[in-house]
């Protein structure tokens, strides 16, 4: 219920302007783009966080929601993320792959502040972590979402955050 109150039932395809032509069946190779921040950047993203009162993830993913809202024109932006799904005291010692996918929707208006896009961001993020136990088929199941074996249902971009510390 919660998936689908978040979702609806419209399930739009994100358009880029620089998307090439979808093949009828996706061939799943992608693209990965890793990006270091400089230590002063790193700080600034850090201490406007602790200003909002928001990760640096939520951050990040609503500044990457907002970019593709940008480039797509398209007022509902769904991005997947991947989650470690390891909720459970009897699954935290097991050794094998248990990562779900969630999917995260901005929805953006003509009067909306990046600071409103943030605390919709971060609802959404605690929304999510609350109701992560769905595995992402069982939610494509549920949405009854229509198959298309050119992009992948619910979300055709993946951000994954991942944190390093120089030492």
């Amino acid at each position: 219920a919660y998936w689908t109150a978040q979702l609806g039932e419209e399930h739009p395809v994100l358009e880029l302007p620089t998307d090439r032509p979808r093949p009828a069946v996706s061939s799943h190779q992608g693209a990965r783009v890793k990006v270091a921040l400089d230590q002063q950047l790193a700080g600034a993203l850090k201490q406007l966080a602790q200003q909002q009162g928001v990760t640096p993830f939520m951050l990040l993913l609503a500044s990457f929601q907002a970019l593709l809202h940008r480039y797509s024109g398209q007022p509902d932006i769904r991005v997947g993320v991947p989650v470690a799904n390891r909720n459970r005291v009897e699954t935290e010692r097991l050794i094998g792959f248990f990562v779900n996918t969630q999917v995260l929707r901005a929805e953006f208006d003509l009067q909306m502040t990046f600071i409103d896009l943030l605390q919709q961001v971060k609802q959404r993020a605690l929304g999510a972590q609350a109701h992560q136990d769905l595995p992402f088929e069982q939610l494509v199941e549920a949405l009854q979402v229509e198959r298309n074996l050119g992009h992948s249902p619910l979300f055709q971009v993946m951000y994954n955050h991942q944190t390093q510390a120089k030492g």
